[in-house]
């Protein structure tokens, strides 16, 4: 039949999600076990099915990098039709319902969205307080919209207690600044981020022959990264898919990154409780890693685990083992690093054998672009970096800032936009 062959190459777990095109669906897809594949190919097979036109598709993710994978394999699989498709942020889809209707809750028609530096620079101005202090009101602000209702948010209301997922967050030096805040970004026909979100969702509640309408564009909805999603993201799925469309959200609680920015990894049960029907398949076969890796991981994660009698597997076998080294300082935890690359890959440069840190021939030929090094914040970088420059081992440090989010570009935005008119 149409599009069997899009099927060729899932495994059994892949491919019962792939063809459940009827009613909601729950993915628990469990690291390296082939998530982006799975959620293209599904969305490929309903296309060649026939089972929703590309136009009807809407496709939700957390960052411009995986909406363009997300594009670009599903093109390589529907090189006619898979452009057709809408696969956008959650806050980009938000831009584009308030672009079409902002009007009806009260935004401009040239309304934009306030870059970092300008939101900080009118707390600065309104409240007399410094950057830092400008920052973490931001940060609060930010924590305190994606929790409470949402007219209160927007307005800068505080009548109503205002409780976050650890507590009441709403001050009274809060609501200074929410108040000040609201009023100074209404006074520029400007939106933060989180009012893009927010304002589509009350746009779509106020609204009903709106949501219906978005329905009937979208009646194919499906949703990456589920654990990282908000209330007020989750609020936004909700208004447009109904209890028993065709909705697909795709993801792990265990993954859940963006828990300080007000997501909630039980949104997986919340969705279930909300769409009762949804069926529930779970991927549970690593493809990426050995099954030394797998193992070490699984027992690390499964008293914490919020998926319930966890599995996970790898084809790949392997012997070597997981090694634990403690270092003394972060000096030395760099230098270990060092020390380590050099020796397995036999050692790169005179200083290296000069010095006799390296001990013997690696085990199998590797090369520079064989190693990656992998750290939890930021603040370790700098030993790292200097240990590898001191070593002249050749490096890129990737980071996720994007360049609008550099100081001196968030600097020069308000002038360019002075300049164009905007």
């Amino acid at each position: 039949s149409r599009g069997e062959d899009l099927l060729d190459g899932l495994d059994p777990e892949q491919r019962e999600a792939a063809t459940h095109l009827a009613g909601p669906l729950v993915v628990i897809a469990g690291p390296g076990t082939g998530k982006t594949r799975t959620l293209t190919h599904r969305l490929a097979y309903g296309i060649a099915q026939r089972h929703a036109d590309p136009e009807q598709c809407l496709t939700l993710t957390f960052s411009r990098r995986a909406a363009a994978e997300l594009r670009e394999r599903l093109c390589r699989l529907l090189p006619k039709s898979g452009r057709a498709v809408t696969i956008m942020t959650f806050h980009t889809l938000g831009l584009f319902i308030l672009r079409e209707h902002g009007g009806k809750v009260g935004l401009p028609e040239r309304f934009r969205v306030a870059a970092d530096e300008e939101r900080r620079q009118l707390l600065r101005d309104g409240l007399q307080v410094s950057h830092r202090r400008a920052t973490k009101l931001l940060s609060q602000i930010s924590k305190f919209k994606r929790s409470s209702s949402p007219t209160a948010a927007w307005n800068g209301s505080s009548d109503e207690p205002a409780s976050g997922p650890k507590g009441p967050v709403a001050d009274k030096t809060l609501q200074e600044a929410l108040r000040l805040y609201q009023d100074r970004l209404r006074r520029h026909a400007w939106v933060d981020f989180d009012d893009l979100i927010l304002l589509a969702g009350e746009l779509l509640e106020r609204h009903p022959e709106l949501t219906h309408s978005y329905r009937r564009r979208w009646p194919c909805i499906s949703v990456d990264e589920f654990q990282d999603t908000d209330a007020a993201q989750y609020r936004l799925i909700r208004l447009l898919a109904p209890t028993t469309g065709n909705v697909c959200v795709i993801g792990d609680p265990d993954q859940s990154i963006y828990g300080f920015r007000g997501a909630d990894p039980q949104v997986f049960r919340r969705f279930q409780e909300d769409y009762p029907s949804a069926k529930l398949v779970h991927l549970t076969t690593n493809y990426r890693s050995t099954s030394a890796i797998t193992d070490g991981a699984l027992q690390a994660i499964r008293p914490a685990s919020l998926v319930p009698h966890r599995k996970l597997r790898s084809l790949l076998e392997s012997p070597e083992r997981i090694q634990i080294h403690a270092s003394r300082s972060e000096r030395a935890e760099a230098e270990f690093v060092v020390h380590t690359i050099e020796r397995l890959i036999g050692g790169h440069a005179f200083f290296s054998m000069d010095s006799g840190r390296v001990d013997h021939e690696p085990t199998e030929p590797l090369s520079f672009d064989d190693f990656a090094v992998l750290y939890r914040a930021e603040a370790q970088t700098p030993p790292l970096v200097e240990a590898l420059q001191r070593s002249g081992i050749p490096f890129q440090k990737r980071t996720h800032r994007a360049l609008a989010d550099d100081p001196t570009v968030q600097r020069l935005l308000p002038v360019m936009h002075e300049l164009l008119g905007h």
